[in-house]
């Protein structure tokens, strides 16, 4: 859950939360949807879009069209 009394604003501290879980292995394929980020993490959507977005500039996620975000598999 989101820690209120952090100096990392909410939505670094969801982008690190999901960063985690792809680190991990827990989130594979398609990403939740913005909506369901901010329900699950209990933020705004405009806080769990936040998210997204950093993790796509990252690179950690791409947009395919038709599917939505999903996790980008490294090249090797």
């Amino acid at each position: 859950m989101i820690d209120p009394d952090s100096a990392m604003p909410p939505y670094e501290q969801v982008a690190k939360m999901l960063r985690d879980e792809i680190a991990q292995g827990t989130l594979t394929g398609r990403v939740p949807s913005a909506h369901d980020v901010a329900e699950h993490h209990q933020v705004s959507h405009r806080v769990a879009a936040r998210a997204l977005e950093i993790l796509q500039g990252e690179g950690m996620i791409e947009n395919v069209p038709g599917e939505g975000h999903v996790v980008r598999h490294p090249r090797t």
